[in-house]
């Protein structure tokens, strides 16, 4: 049965009734975007003809044809034939009265329309069917454009169209069409717009991802889509705080009017194709605002990359992202991530002078979880300074392949030389970031206090977002990047000297017990005090509160998950801290049982000629140093987050929801900064926000609900992202095996916890056993007898606490959270790099336990 549908109705009734062109603009209706006035002719029609006597037997025929035959003679005539059949087959009878009627409600019976198929399968992801099948424009009258819907259907059956199916094998009987029939957009008193083109949020020409391509044409735009006209080029780049000038042509389109445009594409961008997925857009200008007329995904985007690893898949990694982007972050929470957070991470590569490809796609997400371009990252690493894939994988952890490099030593030759250069360079950063970055940090912090006490209430919207966007400038934003690396780069060295007077067994366990308990990691001392506060004033009464209160003042930015700023701060859970704190009992670990455990590698190395001690105690003091300056800016980092990026976000939530935009004030959370651009510029009403957010957060919640996709994917250069992970490594017997992470050697029975509000299961000791950890989880770290991380590396959040409190961990084992059972009995050696089931234990609902032996 065919149905007649409005914009708004299209959302129920689904793609694969209306087809993807109007499911997309009844999305665009939804959420607020300018489209023209109109209606949807579902598939019900299409399937009435095509099952029609004089047509059904021909397209049966047609499903015998194969690719190298859609040009021959005789399947031309077949295919001509079923267009011919498709255009004088009946349509169903009611349909000419239900166009009339929903024509007249939709206000555009007395003018000519558009009349656009829309076929299933098509504008989506993997398939655009871009310029295959036909649409008709300025079409006047009901017999016309019942007409122009038959041809639509019969475009279907076009040798372009049979082809394009066969090229994807895509089955006939998957592509049916529906029909929109909307407004021809023109200039008042004239017969067409001013202006019409397509904007691509990714540069189609080279897959550049940073910026914005808009080409325009006066007049109608499919003298741009059929190719007829050469059509002005302009492109903007995009950046954090908004967008730069065009560069470039915009022809018959005033740069006023190119600024709404550009916002409405990155809008678009995000709202369709979740800050992934870049879109081909086509729009009108009528002389006042443009009319978004389509949007469908770049389906041909080329590979932006290092040439040299341009035949080989990219591999996407979570190792350590997982302990900074953890879990489904907010939209508000990712959408700064793929433009601030992406160039960042080769900020020491421009520093050095190595100059990587602008515009690649270096972070995105799988099912809502954050990856990282491992292959582009391991390529850089070994061109810039010579550092093979190998040596980056076991410092960034993970269990990512590792990519192919030329053979030969990449130190020797004119490139070798310019690798030594770029080293020397780092080295010099690194050499003087320590006297210059805590100055940073000083000022950073004394910047966040000022825009938090600053009233901004009185201030336009537009201001608000100005001073917001003026935290992170270049003036004060601290080299993030480079404190990073700089504690990995003097261990290194202490490594190489290590390995030439100890056998290789006892290098990681002398290291990491040489850089436990000496105090001053920030990411430790909050767990050391909030401790140190139980053991004096017990976990209540006024003392307790009043200490916890000085505490959070200290550390009231940090939290759990504490990089997305949907998640509120310790500062506004007071009672949650009290409850961590209630948990502590008798802790596994102190400052001094940290220090005994730096003694005893003080001793082991005394033991070593005077030369080389002295040397590796000063290379190891240095990484230390670099350990404690990368947590201090990681804590700057998370107060820039909470407390001006969650303050000033919390501030337009509460402006959004008392003018109605939103229903409440954290409702903000579920807007990406593009919608926020257009809010608070005024370039967008509000309309459609609530319907945004509601579908949002729908999908937002289905992944959450989801399992995680692997930890490694595999995405071949053809274009399709295949989930194919790595293959998950399987306990050796009963023995998994990790990365040391910090020394010694711990027993007890697993605790698995999903997150740090489980922090009661440790009161008593244990094993923490965790997917992956972030600051605040550190806490819990002095509770447990040993730590077991999935995910994760030598230099991860992670295994600097745990060094720092000297406890036995062992990280980045792969596999463990689902190998071990929880209660499962476990010898930690975070020496060796292995942990050991002896036993699991199962209490079977009854409160007992049963051991039972592994195998």
């Amino acid at each position: 049965m065919t149905a007649i549908l409005d914009f708004r109705q299209v959302i129920a009734a689904g793609s694969a009734r209306v087809g993807g062109k109007a499911w997309n603009l009844g999305r665009l209706a939804r959420w607020g975007f300018p489209v023209p006035r109109g209606i949807v002719i579902d598939v019900g029609a299409y399937d009435a003809v095509a099952s029609h006597e004089s047509v059904a037997p021909l397209i049966v025929e047609a499903a015998a044809i194969e690719a190298r035959d859609v040009a021959i003679p005789s399947t031309q005539a077949l295919l001509a034939d079923i267009r011919t059949a498709i255009e004088s087959a009946p349509l169903p009878s009611d349909i000419s009265n239900k166009v009339d009627a929903a024509l007249a409600q939709a206000g555009i019976d007395n003018g000519p329309v558009a009349v656009r198929s829309s076929a299933t399968g098509e504008d989506s992801e993997k398939h655009a069917f871009a310029g295959i099948h036909e649409s008709f424009l300025n079409v006047v009258g009901r017999e016309a454009i019942l007409r122009a819907v038959r041809k639509c259907f019969a475009s279907l059956w076009t040798p372009q169209a049979l082809a394009y199916r066969r090229r994807f094998a895509i089955p006939d009987a998957d592509v049916r069409c529906g029909v929109v029939i909307c407004e021809m957009i023109t200039a008042k008193s004239a017969s067409e717009p001013v202006a019409a083109g397509v904007a691509f949020t990714a540069d189609p020409s080279n897959g550049q991802r940073d910026r914005i391509v808009i080409e325009t044409v006066a007049g109608l735009g499919d003298k741009l889509v059929n190719g007829q006209e050469t059509p002005a080029r302009a492109i903007v780049d995009v950046v954090m705080e908004g967008f730069g000038p065009p560069q470039g042509e915009l022809g018959a389109l005033p740069a006023s009017i190119a600024a709404q445009l550009t916002t409405l594409a990155w809008r678009i961008h995000w709202d369709f194709g979740e800050g992934d997925t870049p879109q081909d857009i086509e729009w009108a200008f009528d002389g006042n605002k443009i009319i978004i007329l389509q949007t469908r995904p770049i389906t041909a985007l080329p590979r932006r990359t290092f040439p040299q690893i341009a035949d080989q898949p990219t591999i996407w990694t979570n190792a350590n992202f997982k302990e900074v982007l953890s879990g489904v972050l907010s939209p508000m929470g990712w959408s700064p991530c793929p433009v601030w957070l992406a160039p960042k991470l080769f900020d020491l590569y421009r520093l050095c002078g190595y100059a990587p490809p602008e515009g690649m796609q270096i972070i995105r997400r799988f099912e809502g979880r954050p990856y990282l371009n491992a292959s582009a990252l391991q390529y850089a690493g070994w061109d810039g300074w010579g550092v093979s894939p190998a040596d980056f994988n076991v410092s960034f952890g993970g269990f990512q392949p590792e990519i192919r490099t030329p053979a030969g030593d990449p130190m020797r030759g004119r490139a070798g030389l310019r690798r030594s250069f770029a080293g020397l360079k780092l080295m010099r950063a690194i050499w003087t970031a320590p006297k210059r970055v805590p100055g940073q940090i000083d000022r950073i912090l004394q910047r966040v206090k000022e825009l938090r006490e600053r009233d901004v209430s009185a201030l336009p919207d537009a201001e608000v977002l100005q001073l917001w966007f003026s935290a992170a400038g270049p003036d004060w934003q601290p080299p993030f990047m480079l404190v990073n690396s700089i504690g990995g780069v003097w261990l290194a060295m202490a490594r190489g000297l290590a390995a030439k007077y100890l056998p290789p067994e006892e290098i990681e366990p002398l290291l990491g017990g040489l850089m436990s308990g000496q105090g001053g990691v920030t990411s430790a001392e909050h767990a050391y005090e909030l401790h140190d506060i139980v053991v004096r004033h017990g976990t209540s009464g006024v003392a307790f509160d009043n200490a916890i209160e000085a505490w959070l003042d200290k550390y009231g930015h940090r939290g759990f998950d504490e990089l997305d700023i949907a998640n509120p701060r310790w500062s506004e859970t007071p009672e949650a801290v009290k409850e961590l704190a209630r948990n502590f009992g008798n802790a596994a670990h102190s400052p001094q049982s940290a220090r005994r455990v730096h003694d005893e590698a003080q001793a082991a190395l005394r033991a070593l000629p005077i030369l080389p001690r002295l040397a590796l105690g000063w290379l190891v003091t240095r990484a230390q140093d670099g350990y404690r300056l990368r947590e201090h800016t990681k804590s700057a980092l998370v107060a820039v987050t909470s407390g001006v990026t969650r303050h000033f976000a919390l501030e337009f939530g509460n402006r959004f929801a008392e003018r109605g935009v939103l229903r409440r004030r954290d409702d903000v959370f579920m807007l990406t900064m593009s919608d926020l651009w257009a809010l608070a510029n005024g370039d967008w009403s509000g309309e459609g926000a609530r319907e945004l957010i509601e579908d949002r957060r729908k999908q937002w919640e289905a992944w959450r609900a989801c399992d995680p996709p692997p930890d490694v994917i595999i995405e071949t250069p053809g274009g399709t992202a295949p989930m194919v992970s790595a293959e998950r490594a399987e306990a050796s017997g009963h023995i998994l095996r990790g990365l040391a992470a910090s020394p010694g050697i711990a027993r007890g029975q697993a605790r698995k916890l999903r997150n740090p509000n489980e922090a009661e299961r440790l009161r008593d000791g244990g094993v923490l056993v965790a997917r992956s950890t972030d600051p605040g989880w550190t806490p819990l770290f002095l509770l447990a007898r040993g730590i077991v991380i999935e995910i994760g590396g030598y230099l991860s959040h992670g295994a600097i606490v745990a060094r720092e409190f000297g406890v036995p961990a062992v990280v980045n084992v792969r596999g463990g959270y689902d190998s071990i059972e929880d209660n499962a009995d476990l010898v930690v050696d975070g020496n060796k790099g292995t942990v050991t089931i002896t036993e699991r234990c199962n209490t079977n609902g009854q409160g007992k336990c049963e051991e039972i032996q592994s195998t």
